[in-house]
């Protein structure tokens, strides 16, 4: 962990750098989780749809509300919580840039976003 005097005797190029560094991947974990979002959907509504499929009573209009609620309750869910991630993923890495824990952080969070992608992918 970087303490103040620890940042204070960082170069003022590799402060600049540090920055750009941080503010792309902030912009990439934005896009990323866009794209997460969308691949949640499809999880869900798959999801929904195998476990509908197995009900014999359940009309195709019927399975087709539950879809489209499921769906839009995705959306929904799926919106906040990528809102509240680049929202106080700004906040944070921009506060502690340069230290491990951000950069711990960003590898989580772009692993879990991918991971999501992927399994959509192999689900399609």
């Amino acid at each position: 962990m970087m303490t103040t005097s620890d940042q204070e005797q960082i170069p003022q190029s590799r402060k600049i750098i540090l920055w750009l560094l941080t503010a792309i991947l902030w912009l990439a974990t934005a896009g990323v989780g866009f794209l997460a979002i969308l691949s949640f959907q499809d999880i869900v509504t798959t999801l929904i749809a195998l476990l509908l499929s197995t009900t014999i009573e359940v009309g195709i209009v019927e399975t087709r509300g539950w879809i489209t609620t499921a769906r839009n309750i995705s959306t929904i869910v799926g919106g906040l919580f990528w809102l509240g991630v680049v929202v106080g993923g700004m906040e944070y890495h921009f506060r502690h840039v340069g230290e491990r824990r951000s950069w711990r952080i960003f590898a989580w969070t772009l692993g879990i976003e991918i991971a999501l992608i992927l399994v959509s992918v192999l689900i399609f």
